[in-house]
Order: C-alpha cells, then structure tokens, then sequence
C-alpha cells in the first residue's frame, strides 16, 4: 500500500491513508443516507401528529426550506467535507464520527416510535 503526502502552506505533510479515506467517504454516505430517511421519516411523523424536537429546524419545518435544507444543503455541506478533507484531518475524523453516531441514534428512535405504534 502506498503512501501519498500532501504538502499544506505551513509546510506540513500529512500522509493520505487509503483506508482512512474510505472510512470517511462511508460515513459521510452513511450520514447522507440517515439525511434524506430523516426528512421522510420527519414528514410521516409530523403528519402523525408529532412535533420537529429540534427547534432550528422547527422554525423552518413548515416551509420549502425544509426540503431545502434537508436535501440540497447538507448534502453538499457533506461534499464540502469530502473536498476538504486533506485540509482538516484529525478533526474532521472526529466531527464525521459524532455526527454519523448522532444520526444513527436518531434513526433507531425512529425504529423505536414504529415498534412501539406510537407512529
């Protein structure tokens, strides 16, 4: 496996880890997937009765921007990412993690509320 540097303006060199690449691109895919199954998951519920909990997007729930938001901004937020990934490192490794965590923790609540009927 070979090792590719890449040097940044400070004159530091990180290596590109292949495998570390692959990981982040599968999380970043994984969150964009629990992404888009938020929204829908989010239209069903508020139908069913249910309130937005998270009071930034509650604000916007109501109108196009949600759609918006949901399915045009974080994906590319999340491209973003991906392009910047030799810039930030360590970091980003860390944030992608947490949020891929948060995501998943959302999406087994949701599994929850269908299990339990009360969706």
């Amino acid at each position: 496996m070979t090792m590719k540097t890449v040097t940044m303006t400070t004159n530091r060199t990180y290596p590109l880890n292949p495998a570390k690449n692959r990981l982040l691109w599968l999380l970043l895919l994984g969150i964009g997937v629990f992404n888009v199954a938020d929204y829908f998951l989010t239209l069903y519920a508020l139908e069913m009765g249910c309130r937005e909990a998270n009071p930034v997007i509650d604000l916007v729930v109501d109108s196009i921007f949600f759609a918006k938001i949901k399915l045009l901004i974080v994906p590319l937020l999340l491209l973003f990412l991906w392009v910047r990934r030799k810039k930030v490192r360590q970091r980003l490794y860390f944030y992608v993690w947490l949020l891929f965590v948060a995501y998943m923790f959302l999406m087994l609540y949701y599994a929850w509320l269908f299990w339990s009927g009360s969706l």
